[in-house]
């Protein structure tokens, strides 16, 4: 009895187990799959196109904006930059404008300003400028800043300028007996200087007549300012006819080769001209042709003017404009950028330009370079090449070109001059 019983139970509770199992199971539940999370899109990348003259994108030059598209991308997330070195750079601009292909941001020249006005391509970044802290505005040359914020406009900022300066060969000058260690005073010196040159049989100077550019430098010389009031030109008779009269006096002593042409670039690289005006862009030629000519010597001075405290030169300079369209904003920070001291120091010092930024003109290293800072005084006097953002085309040259080939050719320089104001008056009132 006790042995049954034994087996009997370990049987029931058994059998009690599988049956409290099955009645106590439950059928397996799928995990519950978790919602996605929504991730938060991604920020829109923005290209802004840059087009720039064709010399920036290469050398020393092109090296440096990669170095300046790689630190603006670096500081703005979301921003790139298409750099786009251009030939023909005006031209495809305004072309652009028509077939609706040109860029989000340009460097070009002020005297193209009136000029890109008129495609109704550019945008006015007075809202982005006045938004800038006040130490930005500060930091630019106030009359060329000025000259882009006409009527409360702001078409852009300034970035570089270029102003005419006259080159010596002290080599002729020393063997002529002028004293090379002081630039000449004014007018009478520099004839004066000019007089002792012929007089060893050497050129004192090319022809200055050939390109109403080197005349208008003259006109500045005198006190003229290049400008438009009312349709017409604020260049005044007077300062025009003191030009001509310096036309006058200088004809015995200048040469039958233009001034700008390379032979007479060439006669003053091989002592045989004293004097030669040009841009800085000519001193890198001028470097070369003392490297493998040692009694070639040569510095720069201002051009001097009618008194001591007047000076000429022909001065004008690059901006940067932004286009209209959704990138604007985007482009005129790309503008700031490259406008601020910090690139412009860099731009200054490492090509030797001069900038219209006057705390880089203003750095260590950059006043290290002389003819950077004679450049960047020469455009505080001269003439500007232009009238800027007015009607003021580039023929407008023409009448100061006529002017001094006709006191040259014997006409009263007063007479020249009315002749020159009424003839540059014609060509404005044709807009």
């Amino acid at each position: 009895m006790r042995s049954k019983l034994f087996y009997t139970v370990p049987v029931v509770l058994l059998v009690l187990s599988i049956i409290l199992s099955a009645c106590g199971a439950q059928p397996a539940t799928a995990p519950v799959a978790e919602a996605p999370v929504a991730e938060a899109p991604a920020a829109e990348v923005v290209t802004v196109e840059f087009w720039t003259f064709p010399d920036w994108g290469t050398g020393e030059a092109g090296d440096l904006f990669k170095t300046f598209v790689a630190d603006f991308e670096a500081a703005n997330p979301g921003i790139l930059i298409n750099f786009v070195p251009k030939a023909d750079l005006e031209q495809s601009i305004i072309a652009g404008a028509g077939s609706g292909v040109y860029p989000d941001a340009f460097t070009v020249a002020f005297n193209q300003g009136d000029t890109f006005l008129k495609t109704d391509i550019v945008e006015d970044v007075s809202k982005y400028y006045n938004a800038m802290p006040a130490e930005f505005g500060k930091q630019f040359n106030p009359g060329w800043m000025q000259a882009l914020s006409p009527d409360g406009h702001v078409w852009g900022l300034p970035f570089t300028a270029y102003a005419q300066v006259l080159y010596r060969n002290k080599t002729v000058l020393s063997k002529a007996g002028v004293d090379t260690a002081v630039c000449p005073k004014d007018w009478n010196d520099w004839l004066s200087q000019m007089e002792k040159v012929q007089n060893a049989g050497l050129t004192p100077i090319g022809d200055l007549t050939v390109d109403g550019w080197f005349v208008m430098g003259f006109v500045g010389a005198a006190g003229g300012k290049n400008g438009v009031s009312d349709g017409k030109t604020t260049v005044s008779a007077d300062s025009l006819t003191q030009a001509l009269n310096f036309f006058k006096n200088v004809q015995p002593y200048s040469s039958e080769i233009g001034n700008g042409d390379q032979a007479n670039v060439d006669l003053f690289t091989t002592n045989e001209v004293a004097f030669y005006i040009m841009g800085p862009w000519a001193n890198p030629g001028l470097i070369d042709a003392k490297n493998a000519n040692p009694d070639f010597d040569y510095d720069y001075c201002l051009v001097p003017g009618a008194t001591e405290t007047q000076f000429g030169g022909t001065n004008g300079g690059e901006w940067i404009g932004v286009t209209k369209g959704p990138r604007s904003e985007a482009a005129f920070k790309w503008a700031a950028f490259l406008a601020d001291s910090a690139q412009t120091t860099r731009f200054a010092s490492i090509l030797g330009r001069t900038v219209l930024n006057d705390v880089a003109m203003a750095d260590t290293e950059v006043q290290k370079n002389d003819l950077n800072v004679l450049t960047a005084k020469a455009t505080n006097y001269g003439f500007a090449d232009a009238a800027y953002f007015t009607f003021w085309p580039l023929d407008a040259r023409t009448p100061f070109k006529d002017a001094a080939a006709a006191v040259w050719g014997g006409e009263d320089p007063a007479k020249a001059a009315q002749s020159a104001i009424e003839a540059l008056n014609e060509i404005l009132a044709s807009e």
